[in-house]
């Protein structure tokens, strides 16, 4: 069992969304959980696009692909189509049967996947506040923010994702090719074609559907570079994107949109 508290996300939180739960379990749980993921890192072999909870500096990585492939199509004249992501809840939402099925695919040793298993359909929490405490409950979905074993369960469900995108969509500089750029749930995909974008869109929102995540179609947005070469220039297109159902905000011309690759874990990795 673990206690469940909430940190505040802004000084005057007051609001449920203003909070992030944390679940602590006791210290050696944690200290098991951080020998077993330590082990599970070494052991597998992740999609290099996946640069979340991986002992390098994967934010620096990313912002230098995202820049590169920028500069090196707007020097080139040529077409580029970018969608950044936001899965809304991803840690909170995955589904335990995504998690306990894609650690069986990847190999993982059965005792672990039967220890992960009992922990999540066995394990349960309560939630404490200031002077109050919930009774004690199993929660039906997502990892446990705060134990150090969690990012090695969220990580191999993303690496799927990666790897079920269609290798011959993406941009190429030089001799290197890709599709996307990853950091724990935050994901930037990378088109030649307006056509190419939409079906990584739609690709990923057909994958999260099927481990019980979405996107939030508000958060995310596209932007699409047109090549001009008899022109010498590149230009920002007006396009629509589809997520689902709904349209994906356009990155405008004379719009800014600040985009960050984030960790979003405050427990121990």
């Amino acid at each position: 069992m673990s206690r469940t508290v909430f940190i505040p996300k802004t000084g005057n939180a007051s609001r449920p969304e203003d909070f992030r739960p944390i679940s602590v379990p006791s210290v050696i749980v944690r200290q098991l959980n951080a020998i077993l993921a330590s082990r599970l890192t070494s052991s597998v072999d992740w999609d290099p696009r996946q640069r979340g909870f991986l002992p390098t500096d994967g934010c620096a990585d990313n912002a230098t692909i995202v820049d590169l492939i920028l500069r090196d199509h707007h020097r080139r004249f040529a077409s580029c189509y970018i969608g950044t992501l936001d899965v809304s809840k991803a840690f909170d939402s995955v589904s335990h049967a995504a998690v306990i099925d894609t650690l069986a695919a990847y190999g993982a040793p059965r005792g672990l996947v039967d220890y992960v298993q009992s922990t999540y359909e066995g394990g349960g929490t309560s939630l404490n506040g200031r002077g109050w405490r919930s009774e004690e409950f199993v929660p039906a979905r997502g990892v446990k923010q705060g134990d150090p074993l969690s990012p090695l369960m969220f990580n191999p469900v993303f690496d799927r994702l990666l790897r079920s995108l269609p290798s011959e969509i993406g941009v190429s500089v030089g001799n290197a090719r890709t599709n996307a750029a990853a950091f724990a749930d935050d994901l930037m995909l990378f088109a030649s074609t307006p056509k190419g974008l939409q079906t990584l869109l739609d690709t990923t929102v057909d994958f999260l559907s099927s481990v019980g995540l979405t996107l939030n179609a508000n958060k995310c947005f596209t932007i699409s570079v047109k090549g001009q070469p008899k022109q010498k220039c590149t230009v920002i297109e007006s396009r629509s994107f589809c997520i689902g159902l709904r349209k994906c905000p356009a990155l405008k011309r004379s719009e800014e949109r600040k985009y960050q690759f984030h960790c979003g874990w405050d427990g121990p990795v």
